[in-house]
């Protein structure tokens, strides 16, 4: 008998033993940091993941990140297409050619946007839009700007097929204006700020983004591989994003300063900038009409094959159901 209680008593044991061995693998297992490769750009229309890497929102969401900066959302979407990045964060235009060009990629959601976000300068003897007719315009070609562009132009009767677009890095717009290589600039700040302040009484905002009835949401992307293998983390990316769109909408001096560190301008420069938009994540009507409109642009243009269905796209999941509001198919 006391045996027998002997033996029973050491199973018990061995179960303790083996249930606490358990736990603590799988606590060593849930405490791992998980890997995840994101692409953006040290400007305003990117200030969530300015904010997040800089707060450390992504290392409190167990999140080991792999920051691939880079000067504009197409960029980020050819690191996304290449298998470079796993997420990234990029305008509407480019977010859409990905979409045509890669079946896998997938929506996660919206962080930003501002109907004014894209601002074109032009030297003084550009009065006015028609003006850009025969003349050379400096833009980053596939960018979110170059779709807001190609809107403007046609609500504002300029013959497309007589403007000269010249492909050139945002970073060398500055010079290109100052010494009149280029009749004009298109881009999203900092790029028209930091053209300003080269040139000068010697350029002038001669249009913007605002009243084309498009909000040009900034869109999070992700790599169908990253959703199929690593859910989580994109989940825990959209938490610390989260984190940063908050942070900003409740500390817009800090936000501001944080921003101005990184791109390059002032503080009151950067608040400047800011004014043009919105920060919060979401998806909703207002966003898939926007994205819509910019596709309707980038067909007639030659620049995608066909419209992307978006609902079909937008990854299930990823963001709470409050913040996800979808409609109808649109009709093209």
């Amino acid at each position: 008998m006391k045996k027998s209680y002997l033996i029973g008593m050491a199973i018990i044991a061995l179960l303790v033993i083996g249930s606490v061995g358990t736990a603590l693998l799988m606590w060593k297992d849930s405490s791992k940091k998980m890997d995840l490769v994101i692409t953006y750009s040290n400007k305003i229309n990117y200030e969530p993941f300015i904010v997040a890497v800089e707060k450390g929102y992504f290392e409190e969401e167990n999140l080991n990140i792999t920051t691939m900066v880079v000067t504009g959302g197409i960029q980020s979407a050819e690191a996304i297409m290449t298998g470079a990045a796993e997420v990234g964060a990029m305008g509407d235009a480019p977010a859409i050619m990905l979409l045509d060009k890669n079946p896998g990629a997938r929506i996660i959601c919206r962080y930003s946007g501002g109907e004014g976000i894209h601002r074109y300068i032009g030297q003084d003897y550009i009065l006015g839009p028609k003006d850009l007719e025969g003349k050379k315009v400096g833009i980053q070609m596939g960018s979110s700007t170059h779709g807001s562009f190609l809107q403007w132009m046609s609500v504002n009767g300029v013959n497309a097929s007589k403007v000269t677009l010249v492909p050139i890095s945002p970073s060398d717009m500055p010079t290109a204006m100052q010494t009149e290589q280029i009749d004009a600039m298109a881009g999203s700040e900092p790029w028209p700020t930091n053209v300003e302040k080269l040139c000068g009484d010697k350029v002038h905002q001669i249009g913007d983004s605002s009243g084309l009835s498009n909000t040009f949401p900034m869109i999070f992307m992700a790599s169908q591989k990253a959703i199929q293998e690593k859910g989580e983390a994109v989940k825990a990316a959209v938490r610390a994003l989260q984190k940063a769109v908050a942070f900003i909408n409740q500390n817009y001096e800090e936000s501001a300063a944080i921003c101005a560190q990184k791109i390059g301008l002032t503080l009151e420069e950067t608040k400047k900038c800011m004014n043009s938009e919105f920060f919060s994540i979401g998806f909703n009507q207002t966003d898939l009409g926007s994205l819509h409109q910019t596709a309707n642009f980038l067909l007639s243009s030659g620049k995608i094959s066909a419209i992307p269905d978006f609902e079909a796209r937008m990854a299930q999941g990823f963001i709470p159901i409050e913040n996800v509001i979808m409609v109808a198919r649109v009709e093209e």
